[in-house]
């Protein structure tokens, strides 16, 4: 039985959530926040758009994360070396942003967004790696708990409160000093990256560190135990495309909410953070229903369920935005979308 100190108290498990924090910090701000930025620096809904499809980066990580597997980094050891590389360069691309207009120089803003998706994807690659290298059988369950914990606090953070400090009503700060400030707390990923427990050594040795033989190793290795299950291709391809249209859909919101005249206030704590306290709970009542109905029913439900929700921004475009409208439509939303995404979850986990 493992103690209390173990399973929470420990370094690498309390580490998690400040890592988790630094993985989740950068996800919004090539998301919603940069489209609410675009928004206020009047680009068209076409350049908006665009920067939109960044966030399609996240679906393709799969396709380097064996290069990441093979390689290890001249500095700390094979995964907190990529993961300060990748913090750093984090830090100093969103700082970046904070250099530029957008209306004056569109395509390095897209540049930069894009190399940020691509360093934040990166990074959850190897955080991830880093996690099942340095924490036990036991400490599975309480690591990854604080990991998502503090991933979810990012993304309150970089969805939530940056809406306040650039609101005119709220702290009143320009987009620029917003994303200066996003950039310079990805500090805290660096600092729990230097003070975290080397994975140059396994916990156990059910859990090997050192890396593949070569980079075909890396890759056929991997894809071997992935194609070797049943239906493998059609669950990647399920992974990837299921969500699309949402995480697309989803850029189009801020603007279109503050066209309907939504403080950025109203946006940043009903939609960004009160919303994904909804999408919590709607996760919760997702596994509930999976062990009621079985995971197709589920997920078919929920999918189609998912879909008509949106048809609540149909309602708003043609009635007066309220904050109770508003707290209705979000509400149902990220309800159905968290039931969703807790199926997604269980229909992608391996089967032993």
């Amino acid at each position: 039985m493992s103690s209390l100190r173990e399973l929470y108290l420990s370094r690498r498990v309390l580490l998690m959530a400040p890592l988790g924090f630094s993985s989740g910090l950068p996800l919004l701000l090539t998301g919603g926040t940069l489209s609410a930025w675009a928004y206020d620096a009047r680009l068209s809904l076409t350049e908006i758009g665009f920067l939109a499809s960044i966030a399609t980066v996240y679906a393709f990580k799969f396709i380097w994360a064996p290069v990441l597997d093979r390689f290890a980094p001249p500095l700390l050891d094979r995964r907190r070396g990529w993961l300060i590389m990748f913090q750093l360069a984090l830090m100093v691309g969103i700082c970046a942003m904070a250099l530029i207009d957008p209306a004056a120089n569109f395509t390095m803003l897209a540049i930069l967004a894009g190399l940020i998706a691509l360093f934040s994807a990166s990074q959850d690659i190897v955080a991830d790696a880093y996690r099942i290298d340095v924490l036990s059988d036991a400490q599975r369950g309480s690591g990854t708990g604080l990991f998502v914990g503090g991933y979810r606090l990012g993304m309150v953070v970089a969805g939530g409160l940056t809406f306040y400090l650039a609101d005119p009503d709220g702290a009143g700060l320009s987009w620029q000093a917003v994303y200066a400030l996003m950039g310079l707390l990805i500090s805290v990923g660096i600092v729990a990256t230097i003070l975290a427990p080397s994975s140059a050594a396994p916990v156990d040795a059910s859990h090997p560190t050192g890396g593949p033989a070569s980079m075909a190793e890396s890759i056929t290795g991997a894809l071997r135990q992935l194609l070797s299950r049943k239906g493998a291709l059609a669950m990647l391809l399920f992974i990837m495309f299921f969500k699309l249209p949402d995480v697309l859909g989803n850029n189009f919101t801020v603007p279109f909410l503050k066209d309907m005249g939504v403080s950025d206030t109203d946006i940043g704590v009903i939609r960004n953070s009160y919303g994904l306290a909804l999408t919590i709970v709607g996760a919760l009542a997702g596994a509930w229903v999976v062990a009621r109905l079985g995971l197709k029913r589920s997920l078919l439900l929920f999918g189609i369920l998912q879909a008509v929700s949106n048809c609540g921004y149909l309602w708003l475009a043609n009635f007066s935005v309220s904050r109770i409208s508003l707290l209705s439509v979000i509400s149902i939303e990220n309800l159905c979308g968290g039931q969703r995404d807790r199926i997604d979850v269980d229909r992608s986990r391996p089967r032993r």
